[in-house]
């Protein structure tokens, strides 16, 4: 009985010990908490990542200000079409109940009020101290912190 209660306790400290998360150095590694698949992480790393996304031009770069793409974790691309993305817009996430995460990075300095709105499931992905992470304690927005 006692081998028992021991192996039940270590299996639950070795799964409490699983669920870390991964520090994240600052050449562009994803995260382990966004669970992306694999060809979804290479699409963003490739010039046409940003098919997913309709832009528009604006002050040092493009801003996102629609998202058609179909994935449950979406990552924001650096650039688009060799444009800095730096904002996003209204309504982008807004009402996507199939979004569950969106990596934010700091290279985005603006994001829309109304940008991730009416989505409960959906959490921001991003540093401490980022606009996404400002955004998302200032509009009571999920997020989680890598």
């Amino acid at each position: 009985m006692k081998r028992l209660v021991a192996l039940i306790l270590s299996l639950m400290v070795v799964l409490a010990f699983s669920g870390c998360k991964k520090e994240v150095s600052d050449q562009g590694d994803i995260p382990e908490n966004i669970h992306a698949p694999e060809e979804t992480l290479l699409a963003h790393n490739t010039p046409n990542a940003g098919e997913e996304f309709k832009v528009e031009n604006t002050e040092g770069g493009v801003k996102i200000v629609e998202y058609s793409g179909s994935g449950i974790n979406v990552i924001i691309p650096e650039e688009i079409d060799g444009k800095a993305v730096v904002e996003i817009g209204d309504n982008v996430f807004a009402n996507k109940a199939e979004v569950e995460q969106v990596y934010v990075g700091a290279h985005i300095t603006k994001i829309a009020p109304t940008a991730f709105e009416n989505s409960p499931k959906l959490v921001i992905v991003t540093t401490a101290g980022s606009t996404a992470h400002n955004f998302a304690a200032e509009y009571q927005v999920q997020y989680n912190l890598y």
